[in-house]
Order: structure tokens, then sequence, then C-alpha cells
């Protein structure tokens, strides 16, 4: 009968001195003093008390009362580190007499913790680039046992960013106009919020689905000749007519907002405006990580006046 207490499986048993604590043999005699007779982890504690007979030829039978201990500790756990997380697997301990309730893990350094019903558990908030391991202990109702040995270390790293952004809605206000008077800086940290298009120039409208760097590649449409696969500067010698696009200025805006943005141009920059003519305007938006959008074209007209 000292096979099973309260469902658990009891493998061994011994007497503990009641005022030592030193373990001994344990013979049960009839009517002896009281012992503690101390069980597998697995099952915690059984005390005894006196024993009685049943009647000549019977066997003794001892009063037994069963208490739980606190659980053992578990084995190391292993662990895999996410973007400032990591998710900790381990295995349950000796039980001490009584079903695990909770199990907390706990990170070095740092001291951050998490507690849950099983494994695994996702500790959060964890430093990236710092190595961390990662302990656990288990709790009954008799309290908690102690931890495990530290994990092997894992380092948390931030996920990388590999999403372009979303580089929508390009227009302009006007797609024909004059030069105005006012230069247009090349390079600026921010796009223009001028609500109101000017009466010369134009202002590039487009929308964007992240922070971002806006480049605007401003090339003008010129007559060409075809050879091979490009197309080149006319000649004498090269009949097949194609159209070309040089490089007039090129605009960057650095910190486009994600939403609406402006970017107003006068059609000059410094002392160098544009030629009468035909042009096209090609943006492209690349964010921190270097992702970069698929290119937007849009094409305007240059007039005298």
């Amino acid at each position: 009968f000292f096979s099973f207490v309260n469902g658990a499986p009891r493998s061994q048993f011994a007497a503990v001195d009641p005022l030592s604590a030193v373990p001994q043999g344990w013979q049960p005699q009839p009517d002896g003093a009281p012992s503690v007779i101390v069980a597998s982890a697995e099952a915690g504690v059984v005390a005894g008390g006196s024993f009685t007979t049943f009647g000549p030829a019977k066997p003794f039978a001892p009063n037994l009362a069963a208490f739980a201990i606190p659980p053992g500790a578990p084995a190391a756990p292993t662990a895999t580190a996410g973007d400032g997380t990591a998710t900790v697997a381990f295995s349950a301990p000796a039980a001490g007499g009584a079903a695990v309730s909770a199990y907390t893990v706990t990170a070095a350094p740092g001291g951050s913790t998490v507690t849950g019903s099983a494994s695994p558990l996702t500790i959060t908030a964890l430093p990236n680039g710092t190595p961390v391991t990662f302990s656990v202990s288990a709790t009954n109702v008799a309290g908690t046992g102690p931890p495990s040995a530290a994990s092997a270390p894992v380092t948390p790293q931030a996920t990388p960013d590999t999403t372009a952004p979303a580089l929508s809605r390009v227009s302009l206000s006007n797609r024909r106009f004059a030069v105005g008077r006012s230069s247009t800086a090349r390079i600026a940290l921010t796009a223009a919020v001028r609500r109101r298009p000017a009466s010369r120039g134009t202002t590039f409208r487009f929308t964007l689905s992240e922070r971002a760097t806006t480049t605007i590649l401003i090339t003008r449409r010129a007559a060409g000749r075809r050879e091979g696969a490009r197309c080149v500067a006319p000649r004498r010698s090269l009949r097949r007519r194609c159209t070309r696009f040089i490089i007039a200025v090129t605009l960057v805006r650095r910190t486009s907002a994600a939403g609406a943005n402006r970017v107003a141009y006068s059609g000059r920059v410094a002392s160098k405006a544009l030629r009468p003519g035909s042009y096209r305007a090609t943006l492209t938006s690349a964010d921190g990580a270097g992702n970069r959008s698929a290119p937007r074209a849009v094409s305007f007209t240059v007039v005298r006046r």
C-alpha cells in the first residue's frame, strides 16, 4: 500500500529521525513511535503514527498521512531566440506529491521572468544583441522548488526589414508650366507642404506606406538613333529613330513621411533652369533598411511662359 499516494507513483521510502532529520532504516513496530517516511521526490512525504493490528496473524497497519513537498529542479531548459524574445522549452521535474501548478522562467542577465502552466514559455522585452541564459523553477501547493541549471546562451536579434516602401498616387499639380524665379533645393530634409499650386512651376504629389527617402530623377526627352539595344545621340550613320532621356536634375527628400507628401519644384535648381521641352520624372523611395520601392514615372512639359 506504499505504491501510490494521491495518484502519484511512490518508488521508494525510508525513515527520517524526527529530531535530527537523518535518514535511517525504517522497521515498523506495533505501537512504535511516530516516524516520517520520505518517499521519492515524485510522491512527497508520508507521515506515520502508531501501529495497530487487526487480530491474530493479521499484518500491522500504520496510521498514515501524505504531504506534498515543493517540486524538484527541472533539467536545464533549451531556448530559441527571436526579435527581443526567446522561447524556452523544459521538461517536468519531480512533482513532490502534488501537481505542478506553474512554471517560472527567469532570464539572466536582467532577471526578466514569465510564468505559465506548461512548456514552452516565451519571455519578452529582452535586449537584442545581448547573450541571455534561462533557468526554470516549478511550483505546486507546497511551494516553489529550486531552479534548474542555466540553459545554453542565446542572443535575440532584430528581424531584418525586407519590406519595400509602397510608392503610389504619383501626380503633378501642373503638367505644363513655365519655370519659376525661385530656386528649388536639390537636397532637403523634408518634403514641402504647400497646398496651393504655384502660378509657375509644379508640385510632385505622392503617397508612401512608410517613412523613406524619396529621389526624383528628372530627365529631358530628346531625339536619338538606335545603336544596337541602345538609344544614342543622332549620327548620320545611324538611321533608326528612338527617344532618349537625358538627366536634367535629381531632387532628394530625405524624410518623406508615411502618407501624403508634396514636393514643390519651380523648374529651377540654383542658376540652372529647365529648358522648354518634354520631361519625365521618375520617383523612387528607399527606407532606412535600404529597401527600394518600384519606380513611378510622370511626364510634364516646360514652356517659355
